[in-house]
Parts: structure tokens; C-alpha cells; sequence
């Protein structure tokens, strides 16, 4: 039977640590109920293995001091993982209706009291002893396992109240983590032969990762990667923003193929304050829809409230010239709604490009203000 112990915590800790990688990929952007379980499975893996390791070397290590140490632990961290879960289930509460952690102080002193009375049972033989190099149960073992039991009672009242709100899947895969320990608990005070708590924690973790943490971590993964394309998208316009644009500039780039276009609208501020900053947002999403009708091969970013830029990772002079007046003829077509300038080449970096492509839509904006005699203010 020992045999079958150590292979299936073996197995236990294997299962636990695929899951644990599954889930700890994005933890940085995770909810707390992910964070907290992912906790629960390190912790659960570890102790796995190291409840393998004390039937391992029962009776086949002299050193009394190890097998304290192995068991003692073992049971230790049983009781850390059932206070993690406790915490993971408020947590995924809370994520659907108002409740406190508080809710579960109960169960975090309860596994409080148990964690002291092994710490003191493994050191004055009240919990175990180990006889001819084996372990041998003591007089408090029940009580540390009759404990965590009174503790799931608890939390499966938390379940019950707040079923409804759970939904039926997630009451049951949440409850399998109350159920399967409390069976292998019960089995092992009758027998005192067989213990695969462990094995349950693991198949109840398992279950909840199923059931529940792969939806809720596949939202995670989701809610970060639109959150990453929203923070490089210019709201208004659906062009990269000044983040994207700064993220672009960096990268390596060809100089002598490079082009940008740098445009500036027109007449802006006078359509906000004649019009309405409403208005002055249609005009602002009118052009850059005319960019991105006429630039769609190119990168094209907003980088300020009238400001444009459109880059060119390979082009050269005379393309780029066809390509830039082919575009002015657009924006006279649309009252001259932006003034522009462009560059291509040179030495130094592609900022370099984009700095001459603004030199030269000043003077373009110099000749608008001179030929249509509208204030500059405007």
C-alpha cells in the first residue's frame, strides 16, 4: 500500500505542477482569486512530494531527525493549503456578489490551532513517533484531523449561502474540494493505513481548474491583451497612439528607406470654439479616416490632438513625393483640413526623418495662413 502512496502523491504533484504552469503564465495582470490559487497549487505540489518522500524513506533511513521533520511538514502544509482554499472561495465569492474575507476567519484560526497542535505534537510526540524508523501515530493525530473537518462543514455553509450566485457548476467543482479530503480524512481515521489526502486536494484542484480557473484565466488573458491594444490605440481615431508612435521610433530601422509624412490640422481650434468640441472630434476622425484610406500599408499614428504621422519602413524619394502630393490633392479636395510635410532618408535616426517632416509642414502651414489670411490662432 505504501507503494501506491508514493506513486499516486508522485503523480498528484506532477498534475498539480501542469496545472500551477497553466496558471501562473499571467499573474501579474490576474484576478485574486487566480492568484490565490495559484498559490494553493504551489503549495499543494510541494507538499505532494514531500508526503512521497516521508513514505519513501520510512524504515529505510537511521536519521530519526528527517523523518520528524518530513512528516511533520507533510502535515503542516495540508493545513496551509486548506487556509489558501478558504481564502480562493471568498475570493471568487467576491467576484459576484459583496462578501468580506472576514467571512472566513473562522476557518484561518481553526487551521491557526491546528497548525500550533502539529508543531508541538511533532516535538513532543503527540502527533506521531517514530518507532524502528517508522512512523507511528500518536494520540492527538485524530484531532488534527477531525479540525480541518469542522472547518469544511463551514465553508460548505458559505456554499449553500451563496450557491445561487455561483451557479450550479462552480457550487459543485468548489465543493469537491470539501468533499474528496473530507472522504480520504474519514477513511484514514478508520483505517490508519490508507492516506491520500493529498491525492484529493489535488484531484479537487484539478476539478476547479476545469470548471472554473481556465474560463476565468482565458478572461484574464483576454482582458489584458485588449487592454494592451487599447493603451497603443488612439481612442478617437483607432490610430496608434502617442505610446505605439513612441514604441515605433525605437525600433531598428533602415534610414536610408525610411519616409515619414507629418501633417497638422488646420483650423482646428476655430471649429472647437464655434462649433463645439463634438464637432472638433468629427473633424479630427474625418481626417483620420482619409489616412487611413490612402496610407493603409503604412504605420499611422496620432501623436497629439491635431498632430499626425504617417512612417514608411521602405520607400524612396520619388515614391514617397507621389505618394504625399497624390494626398494633397485629397486634403484640398477636403478644404485644405490639414497642413503637411515630408522627408525621406538621411543620416541619423528615423526621429531625424520625422523632425525634417515637420520643418517642412511648417512652411506648408505658413503658405495655408498666408493664402486663406485665417488667424493663426485659429
Amino acid at each position: 500500500m505504501r507503494s501506491v502512496i508514493i506513486a499516486t502523491d508522485i503523480l498528484s504533484t506532477i498534475i498539480v505542477l501542469i496545472v500551477f504552469i497553466g496558471s501562473v503564465k499571467d499573474i501579474s495582470s490576474a484576478k485574486r482569486s487566480t492568484s490565490l490559487f495559484t498559490i494553493c497549487l504551489a503549495i499543494c505540489s510541494v507538499g505532494a512530494a514531500i508526503d512521497a518522500i516521508s513514505y519513501a524513506i520510512e524504515g529505510r533511513t537511521e536519521s530519526i531527525p528527517l523523518l520528524v521533520i518530513v512528516n511533520s511538514v507533510s502535515f503542516l502544509i495540508s493545513n496551509l493549503v486548506f487556509a489558501g482554499f478558504a481564502l480562493y472561495l471568498a475570493a471568487v465569492v467576491r467576484e459576484l456578489v459583496d462578501i468580506s474575507y472576514k467571512s472566513v476567519i473562522p476557518v484561518l484560526i481553526i487551521t491557526g490551532i491546528d497548525f500550533l497542535l502539529i508543531l508541538i505534537g511533532s516535538i513532543n510526540g503527540g502527533l506521531f513517533s517514530i518507532v524502528d524508523y517508522k512512523y507511528v501515530a500518536g494520540p492527538w493525530e485524530p484531532i488534527i484531523n477531525i479540525l480541518p473537518l469542522a472547518c469544511m462543514l463551514y465553508l460548505y455553509a458559505i456554499l449553500f449561502g451563496y450557491g445561487k450566485y455561483l451557479g450550479g457548476e462552480r457550487a459543485f467543482a468548489l465543493s469537491t474540494y470539501m468533499l474528496f479530503p473530507s472522504f480520504t480524512v474519514g477513511f484514514y481515521l478508520f483505517t490508519e493505513s490508507v492516506d491520500f489526502a493529498y491525492a484529493a486536494e489535488a484531484f479537487s484542484l484539478l476539478i476547479i481548474y476545469v470548471a472554473i480557473q481556465s474560463q476565468t484565466i482565458a478572461e484574464s488573458r483576454l482582458y489584458a491583451k485588449v487592454l494592451e491594444e487599447t493603451s497603443r490605440v488612439d481612442s478617437l481615431t483607432k490610430l496608434g497612439n502617442r505610446v505605439a508612435y513612441g514604441e515605433a521610433v525605437q525600433k531598428v530601422w533602415d534610414i536610408a528607406e525610411s519616409g515619414a509624412i507629418f501633417f497638422d490640422l488646420n483650423s482646428l481650434k476655430f471649429v472647437n470654439d464655434n462649433y463645439g468640441h463634438e464637432e472638433g472630434d468629427r473633424y479630427i476622425a474625418k481626417f483620420a479616416k482619409l489616412l487611413d484610406e490612402n496610407f493603409k500599408e503604412e504605420d499611422i499614428f496620432r501623436i497629439s490632438g491635431d498632430e499626425f504621422v504617417v512612417l514608411f519602413h521602405k520607400t524612396d524619394p520619388a515614391k514617397l513625393e507621389r505618394k504625399a502630393e497624390a494626398f494633397r490633392k485629397v486634403i484640398n479636395q477636403n478644404d485644405r483640413i490639414a497642413a503637411m510635410g515630408y522627408a525621406c532618408g538621411g543620416i541619423g535616426t528615423v526621429l531625424d526623418v520625422v523632425r525634417q517632416a515637420e520643418k517642412e509642414m511648417y512652411k506648408d502651414k505658413s503658405r495655408y495662413y498666408k493664402e486663406t489670411g485665417r488667424d493663426r490662432r485659429g
